[in-house]
This record gives C-alpha cells, structure tokens and sequence, in this order.
C-alpha cells in the first residue's frame, strides 16, 4: 500500500512537472513570435559590394554610408585618402 502511495505522488509531480515545462516552452514561442512580428525592417545596400542587409547589421561610416563589414568599410577609406 505505502509502495503505490509513493508511486502515486510521484506520478503526480512527474506531471506536475511537464505541466509547468510546457506552459513555460509556450510562453517563450509567444515572446518569440511577437519579437518576430515587429515589422519589416530596412535593407541597405553596402557601398562597397553592394550586399543589401538589415540596417540595424549595417556598418556606417562618417558619411552615413552603409558597409556590410569593416572590411569593406576601411577599404573605402583607405581608397578615398589615396585620392
């Protein structure tokens, strides 16, 4: 009897658990699909190779033009200070 008793509670707190597993898995869907579903967002074509990314991914430089990498952004420079 005590056997099937402890067998019991723990059958119990083993669903328990998977309850509160799955409600929390389920939020973290729910704040991701609204993280998601912010908006679309503005691509901007590097000035270098022309890559167009997400401008918040972009790299500016001083003139406000967009660079997909850092690359590509001092090579801009060096080849605007040889001019």
């Amino acid at each position: 009897m005590r056997t099937l008793l402890l067998l019991l509670i723990g059958a119990l707190v083993w669903w328990l658990g998977r309850l509160a597993g799955r409600s929390s898995s389920a939020l973290t869907l729910r704040t991701r699909a609204k993280s998601s579903a912010a908006g679309p967002q503005t691509l901007v074509a590097c000035a270098h190779c022309g890559v167009q990314q997400p401008r918040s991914e972009a790299l500016f430089d001083a003139a406000g033009r967009p660079y997909c990498c850092a690359e590509h952004r001092d090579a801009a420079r060096r080849a605007s200070l040889k001019t």
